[in-house]
């Protein structure tokens, strides 16, 4: 697959979700109200970008199934465990930390408006729990790229970006609004995008390997 292909491919797995985004933003804003849709934000943020928790493991993860290609497959199996289980460690202690840190953002968000804070509080585990999901889901891009799998990697963003908007989105036009529903559908959409991924990695990197 050419160079040209593949940014084009990755590109478009970026741009599409954006354009999604920004189509739906006023729609959201009519259905549930600007203040829900900042909090929809903040999970949407989380989920996305709290993916610098792996301290660069996704990156050398990619970089060691690239180095150690077919040939390497037992080395290559270890070195995605390893960096999986690292992640799952440093995505747990990230969302814990956020955990602890969503009564006081939240709080000062709505300190004048009890009725929205407390829909968002059962929320706080699902927003946590959305940092593990961004590590564990950089892991496996990274070894998707290392195997040059880079049309896998941009339909696993594909549908976790846009089912991330659209779910909750579907919810609210059927009438329901609750921030930890809408919240936990977001999560979904992130959980949906990852279990393409480890689906593809199974697959080309872990089949007929022993975990280790």
């Amino acid at each position: 697959m050419s160079p040209c292909r593949n940014t084009a491919i990755n590109v478009a797995g970026a741009a599409l979700p954006t354009l999604v985004s920004l189509a739906t933003v006023p729609v959201y804003i009519g259905l549930i109200g600007a203040e829900r849709y900042g909090v929809l934000t903040v999970a949407w943020l989380f989920s996305a970008y709290f993916n610098f928790f792996d301290l660069g493991l996704a990156r050398a993860t990619t970089q060691r199934v690239a180095a150690l290609g077919r040939e390497g497959a037992a080395a290559a199996t270890d070195a995605v465990w390893t960096a999986f289980a690292s992640n799952a460690a440093l995505g747990a202690l990230g969302g814990a930390a956020l955990w602890l840190a969503c009564p006081w953002f939240f709080g000062a968000m709505f300190r004048h408006d009890a009725v929205l804070l407390d829909e968002v509080r059962p929320a706080y585990p699902l927003l946590a729990l959305s940092v593990p999901l961004a590590t564990l889901s950089a892991v496996l891009t990274g070894a998707l790229a290392g195997r040059l799998r880079f049309a896998w990697n941009a339909g696993a963003n594909l549908i976790s970006a846009n089912l991330s908007l659209l779910l909750p989105l579907a919810a609210a036009w059927a009438g329901h609004v609750h921030l930890a529903l809408l919240v936990g559908l977001a999560v979904a959409g992130r959980l949906a995008g990852m279990a393409l991924s480890g689906a593809v990695v199974w697959r080309e990197i872990f089949a007929g390997q022993r975990a280790r």
